[in-house]
């Protein structure tokens, strides 16, 4: 799993958590944290996440390589951390995604806003590493998030690509659930969905029973 936040407490409780691969961060999330961009990804990356996925901004193809260059220039890859990068699967993604595989090809590339099984296929031409299918947007729309993500999966197997399928855009823990039931290898989870995979109130309620009557015990038993 992956934390979707660009909040510092955010990332540094989620981490704590030895499941989670890294962090990825979009416009918006870093945006909502009041600071400069460059800034925000500078203090994440102090946090150790493994792996940060930062998305690239730009209309065109020549936008998107020029951010890609100085995000690049600005955060090199270190021990602790390695830069990766989300990039939208439209016209202009799409060549960015080409041109950057070529420049340096062991770039980890994610191809994000993925609300068709053709952008699936595109991205394996253009050969992404991941993909990020918006499962809350599609369902908003009336598409089926999760025949997405399962066509989309057996098509993968039927071409034993390495792409892998990261669940995005959640609203709900069920949502996450149904996405990797789907054939989603793996997902990015906001804070609040990773508060609710935590929590079950039936679950939390035989707790607080069990524990009631282990303290009568210690109580019978004079502890």
């Amino acid at each position: 799993m992956f934390i979707d936040t660009a909040n510092l407490d955010q990332v540094k409780e989620m981490l704590s958590f030895n499941q989670f691969e890294g962090v990825t961060t979009n416009p918006k999330l870093l945006l909502k944290e009041g600071h400069p961009r460059f800034e925000q990804l500078g203090k994440i990356r102090d946090l150790k996440p493994g792996v940060l996925f930062v998305q690239l901004v730009g209309d065109t193809e020549e936008e998107l390589l020029a951010d890609y260059h100085e995000l690049r220039k600005r955060f090199p890859d270190n021990d602790d951390t390695r830069m990766a990068f989300k990039i939208p699967l439209f016209e202009p993604g799409y060549r960015a995604v080409s041109a950057i595989r070529a420049e340096k090809p062991d770039e980890c590339l994610l191809g994000t806003a993925v609300y068709s099984v053709r952008q699936g296929f595109m991205a394996c031409v253009v050969d992404c590493d991941y993909i990020a299918p918006y499962v809350n947007r599609m369902e908003q729309l009336d598409i089926d998030p999760y025949s997405v993500i399962a066509e989309t999966h057996s098509f993968y197997k039927s071409t034993d690509t390495h792409i892998k399928i990261m669940g995005a855009s959640f609203k709900t823990a069920s949502q996450v659930m149904a996405a990797i039931k789907a054939g989603a290898e793996n997902v990015t989870i906001s804070y609040d969905i990773f508060q609710q995979l935590m929590t079950n109130a039936a679950a939390n309620d035989a707790i607080r029973v069990f524990n009631e009557e282990g303290h009568q015990l210690d109580k019978t038993a004079g502890i």
